[in-house]
């Protein structure tokens, strides 16, 4: 596999130039050429772990929910990813059903695996255990479905008694 050096040697300039052109800086425009010729010639592609390191940025996003079947997931699913990709970024999806052992597991992954932000429909964590596992680390996140008591986050929430009854407007007209 091509690194970064060898694309740098192919087209006879920098790393540092190449790093540049890599994330989208200023490089003049006959080099532009050059080292996309040497990143074609070599099949070199960004590896994302490696420049996470150097930006401190994964461009993505972890998700955590209960379940894959429900519809209302699925759907939020499907336009989530739009939103994502069209802005850069990608998402790692993990379920943990009803277990409460494993959606700690899962949510202290997603958070120790470096996403840049987390989408989390909880369950079973308590405040203590939400801020045991994030506490003090900056990550946004953004719960969705339902509240953990305690817990100051952005949230998402759908009231489904008001939803009900509206469905039942719509079927008694």
């Amino acid at each position: 596999m091509a690194t970064i050096r060898d694309v740098a040697k192919q087209a006879g300039l920098s790393v540092a130039t190449i790093s540049k052109y890599l994330n989208g800086g200023p490089v003049r425009e006959k080099n532009r050429g050059t080292i996309q010729n040497a990143i074609n010639a070599l099949g070199y592609q960004v590896n994302p772990y490696a420049r996470s390191l150097k930006t401190r940025r994964s461009m993505s996003v972890g998700v955590l929910l209960p379940s894959m079947i429900t519809p209302f997931f699925t759907n939020m699913l499907t336009e989530l990813d739009l939103v994502l990709r069209g802005s850069g970024y990608h998402e790692l999806v993990s379920f943990y059903g009803p277990d409460h052992g494993l959606e700690r597991e899962k949510f202290q992954f997603l958070v120790n695996a470096g996403v840049d932000g987390l989408i989390y429909a909880p369950e079973h964590v308590t405040a203590g255990e939400f801020e045991e596992i994030v506490g003090g680390r900056g990550l946004p996140v953004i719960l969705t479905d339902r509240l953990v008591e305690g817990v100051s986050a952005d949230t998402v929430l759908v009231d489904n008694t008001e939803a009900v009854c509206e469905g039942m407007g719509q079927l008694i007209s």
